[in-house]
């Protein structure tokens, strides 16, 4: 609970308090880039710390999407 706390104040100060359309825009974007199951390796590096909630937050999209995705070989 705490990274997502510190999630929505990296972005809420990044919008100076603005909790309008883009906020809100942002906010929805990050959790749903972190729930994706296709990409289970960005949710474990933000859980971990080895990715910076600050980071996460200042991160295009597209690198969100394609930083972490799951590469596990078949044994």
């Amino acid at each position: 609970m705490k990274k997502a706390s510190a999630i929505e104040s990296t972005v809420l100060s990044d919008h100076k308090g603005d909790m309008g359309k883009d906020y809100k825009g942002k906010i929805r974007s990050l959790f749903l880039n972190l729930k994706d199951k296709g990409n289970p390796g960005l949710r474990a590096k933000v859980i971990s710390g080895k990715l910076a909630v600050e980071r996460l937050c200042r991160m295009p999209v597209s690198v969100r999407l394609h930083l972490y995705p799951d590469h596990h070989a078949a044994d």
